[in-house]
């Protein structure tokens, strides 16, 4: 579907739906990408233009937005990918969509023992990136609830948890081998009890019916387990390379990324996936720019290859 980008009635009524886009001067793409809300992404660039330059430009040189909503995440990719190749569209070298990822940072000696990040430039052991830094936050907030496990401010001086009884480990402690034991088996791995407590705590304050508690209980259930899912995510797709068939076509995955599509026609992206040479404090770490790609790659193979 084609919408004028001076049409600002059309933008706003933009469907609230997965999508691939590109903008177009009518010639050339000039900016793709793929989105998981069609309007909030439009409108964030609508937005962003009175005070980034390139977006603006983007928007000035822009006369149509093409989207299509019907394709499945893989065949988006795949399209996706295509546009990229074909038309090596100009603003995607400046426009980052991905910007407001964060890192999960462990520091297993010193203060600030877990703490948010923007990149892996430092020394620290990294997890992610997430899509929203208030997702880490919440996770750190229910680990100390109920592990105590830290929450470090960047200035420790200011930390309200210094001497007290809500932190296992706090800075004034010389050794700190019960918190590395800790945040390896809660925040390292799913192999842990801490769903099944929260689980039965759920059900003894539904049984009570204390049913504010139990719900809070279960959104922090939740969220638990999507980050144990992401978890899940970083392990099975960072060193992939598996050949997968559907629909007539097969897809070969390497290091986590689509890397060919052969079928009627054969279409090679090689070129476009930049191997990566990770440190051993990025083992849960992955390039901004190709989280999304990753996950659409792990969710279709959740889907043909369930366990």
């Amino acid at each position: 579907m084609k919408i004028l980008l001076d049409n600002e009635l059309a933008i706003q009524q933009l469907p609230e739906s997965k999508a691939t886009f590109y903008f177009t001067d009518g010639k050339n793409v000039l900016f793709a990408g793929l989105t998981s809300n069609l309007f909030v992404r439009i409108n964030k660039l609508y937005e962003q233009k009175e005070t980034n330059d390139k977006i603006k430009e983007l928007w000035d040189k822009s006369q149509d937005l093409i989207f299509d909503l019907r394709l499945s995440d893989i065949d988006s990719l795949v399209w996706y990918k295509s546009l990229v190749s074909t038309f090596t569209p100009y603003f995607n070298d400046y426009i980052n969509l991905w910007e407001n990822y964060s890192y999960l940072a462990i520091d297993w000696n010193n203060a600030p023992f877990l703490s948010i990040k923007e990149n892996t430039q430092s020394d620290k052991f990294y997890i992610g990136p997430f899509r929203s830094r208030f997702f880490i936050s919440d996770i750190l907030s229910i680990f100390n609830k109920y592990l105590k496990l830290p929450i470090c401010p960047d200035n420790t001086q200011h930390c309200s948890l210094i001497n007290g009884k809500d932190c296992i480990s706090t800075c004034t402690k010389d050794n700190h081998q019960e918190l590395k034991e800790l945040i390896n088996t809660y925040y390292l791995s799913s192999n842990n009890d801490l769903a099944d407590k929260l689980l039965n705590k759920y059900k003894n304050f539904y049984d009570d019916l204390e049913f504010i508690k139990a719900e809070e209980i279960k959104i922090e259930t939740k969220l638990i387990l999507k980050y144990y899912k992401f978890l899940n995510f970083l392990n099975k797709t960072k060193d992939l390379t598996i050949t997968l068939e559907h629909d007539s076509r097969v897809y070969f995955v390497e290091n986590g990324l689509l890397a060919e599509v052969s079928g009627k026609d054969s279409i090679d992206f090689r070129n476009l996936n930049r191997r990566i040479p990770y440190r051993e404090n990025e083992l849960l770490a992955v390039n901004k720019n190709q989280l999304d790609e990753r996950w659409i790659v792990f969710k279709f193979l959740e889907e043909i290859k369930p366990d």
